[in-house]
């Protein structure tokens, strides 16, 4: 009879035991995926400070460019470019006077 309890609590240590390690196994995993999280949301954070101080650079030289552009514009007078270069103007009863040769 001692021997069949010793057997019975040897086998009950054991399960215990078992069921610890599997317990602490998921303890584990559990940990393990909330760092991976953790890690992979800070790395997020990170990235999408990088993408919008880019962005802001870009936006920041787009208008730099846009404002020298102004700038020379108001300083410099537009080309009139409807205005023709030289006028055409006619006259039908028009006629070229004849030189004289010398007097």
């Amino acid at each position: 009879m001692i021997d069949k309890l010793y057997w019975i609590g040897f086998l009950m240590i054991f399960i215990a035991c078992k069921d610890q390690n599997t317990r602490i196994e998921e303890l584990i995993q559990e940990k393990l995926a909330a760092q991976q999280k953790q890690f992979t949301d800070e790395k997020n954070l990170e990235c999408d400070k990088r993408i919008q101080e880019k962005l802001e650079q870009y936006a920041d030289s787009i208008l730099i460019v846009l404002s020298k552009k102004i700038k020379y514009d108001s300083l410099t007078i537009p080309y009139d470019s409807i205005r023709p270069e030289k006028p055409e103007i006619e006259f039908p009863e028009y006629t070229k006077p004849e030189k004289q040769k010398g007097e």
